[in-house]
């Protein structure tokens, strides 16, 4: 009996190594003309792990490594080509951010200011998120973990 596949996060994150010193994440794994590939699905692993299905959907590389796998060094484009004048456009939403259309813009604000007092330790993560929903304090937490160095970081 055959072993059970995998999933494709998983097999990347086997196939690529971390590089601190310049912040990429070198694959490994198979090339195809020196671009990275993952066998049997032959895509590019950022189009896996950016959750890129469409065909009119580009994804391209910023940094300059040519084996790095990084998402938050590569931007996804919606190319504009004639074959698909007919159909509406794509729809993609990008998983290295959150869904900030759901705040309204005063919460923002109250996001915003709240990250800010944290950053500069004037009251605990508790106390300054007492009456926040759980939404809101989710996305706290992540913004000020995204701005502080690891530290300066104590677990809430």
């Amino acid at each position: 009996m055959a072993r059970p596949k995998r999933p494709l996060a998983e097999r990347i994150d086997r196939l690529a190594e971390w590089d601190e010193n310049h912040h990429h994440h070198v694959w490994t794994g198979s090339t195809h003309h020196g671009r990275p590939r993952l066998k049997p699905e032959d895509k590019h692993p950022v189009r896996i792990l950016l959750q890129v299905d469409d065909p009119r959907l580009f994804v391209r590389r910023v940094c300059s490594h040519p084996l790095c796998i990084n998402p938050d060094h590569f931007k996804v484009q919606v190319t504009y080509d004639r074959k698909y004048d007919d159909r509406p456009p794509p729809v993609w939403v990008d998983p290295r951010t959150s869904d900030s259309d759901s705040f309204t813009p005063r919460e923002l604000e109250e996001i915003q200011e709240t990250v800010q007092f944290l950053l500069k330790d004037e009251g605990t993560f508790e106390e300054l998120t007492e009456y926040h929903s759980e939404e809101m304090r989710q996305e706290i937490h992540r913004l000020w973990m995204h701005k502080s160095s690891p530290t300066q970081l104590t677990k809430p």
